[in-house]
C-alpha cells in the first residue's frame, strides 16, 4: 500500500507495467505486473430539479443530507447512492428505511453507521464490521479475543473452501459469559444460556456495538457467528 502520492505516467515495461509518482518531495517509479484503475462513481442526479427547489448538491456531486436524511429542503428526505457516500446497497435500503420512518414519525431516527459492514472482494475475500483488535483498544475497551477457522464452518466445507478465519472481538465489559467459554463457537450458547439473567449479552447487542468480524468469504458468511 502506497499513499500520499500523486501519479503522472503510466507505461509498459517487459515485465508488465510501470507508474510514475511523486511524492515526499521525490520521484519514483511503481513497478506491477499489471494496473486495476478505479473511476469512482458519481450519483444521477440529472432531470431531479434540484436547483428548483434550492436542495444543496455536495463537491462530489451527491444530495447533502443530515443525519436524519433530510435534505436542505423541508419536507424532502434522500437516500441511498443518491447521496454520494456509503454506496453499497444494504446502506441504501438501511437510509431508505429511515427516510420514510423520519418523514412520518417526527424525525426520531439518526443515521448511524458505526457498524457498517466492509469487503474487499479478492480471493479469498475480507470482510469486517464494528472496531478492530487495535481500535478497540485504543478507544479504551478491555478487548476479548475469539477465532475459528473456517474448517469449522459448515458452509464452508460445502463450498469446499475453508481458507481463512473469523475473528470476533468484543468488549470484556460487556459481555457477560462464564470463564470457562473461550470459543467462538461456545459464545453465542452462553449467551442463549444466561439470557435470562443478564440484559448485557444478547449476540445481536454485540454484534451491533462491539464486535468486528473478519472472514475470507462473502458478507453472508459473517451469519456463522450465530452457529
Amino acid at each position: 500500500m502506497v499513499s500520499g502520492f500523486a501519479y503522472h505516467a503510466i507505461h509498459r515495461t517487459d515485465g508488465g507495467v510501470s507508474l510514475a509518482v511523486a511524492g515526499g518531495g521525490q520521484d519514483t517509479a511503481v513497478d506491477a505486473d499489471q494496473m486495476l484503475i478505479s473511476t469512482g462513481r458519481s450519483p444521477n442526479i440529472g432531470g431531479l430539479g434540484l436547483t428548483e427547489y434550492s436542495i444543496a448538491v455536495s463537491p462530489k456531486g451527491g444530495i447533502v443530507v443530515d443525519d436524519r436524511m433530510r435534505t436542505t429542503r423541508s419536507s424532502i428526505y434522500a437516500a441511498g447512492d443518491i447521496i454520494g457516500h456509503d454506496q453499497f446497497v444494504y446502506i441504501a435500503a438501511y437510509g431508505a428505511k429511515l427516510a420514510a420512518k423520519n418523514a412520518l414519525n417526527d424525525d426520531s431516527l439518526r443515521y448511524d453507521k458505526r457498524a457498517m459492514p466492509a469487503m474487499v472482494f479478492t480471493d479469498p475475500q475480507v470482510a469486517g464490521v464494528g472496531l478492530t483488535e487495535a481500535a478497540g483498544g485504543a478507544a479504551g475497551y478491555a478487548v476479548l479475543i475469539s477465532a475459528i477457522d473456517l474448517h469449522q464452518l459448515p458452509r464452508a466445507l460445502a463450498a469446499r473452501d475453508a481458507r481463512g478465519l473469523i475473528k470476533l472481538v468484543a468488549d470484556a465489559g460487556a459481555v457477560s459469559c462464564p470463564a470457562r467459554i473461550s470459543s467462538l463457537r461456545k459464545a453465542p450458547i452462553a449467551s442463549r444460556r444466561q439470557r435470562s439473567r443478564s440484559s448485557k449479552v444478547s449476540l445481536s447487542t454485540i454484534c451491533r456495538h462491539d464486535l468486528s468480524v473478519f472472514n475470507h468469504d462473502r458478507g453472508s458468511q459473517a451469519c456463522s457467528v450465530r452457529l
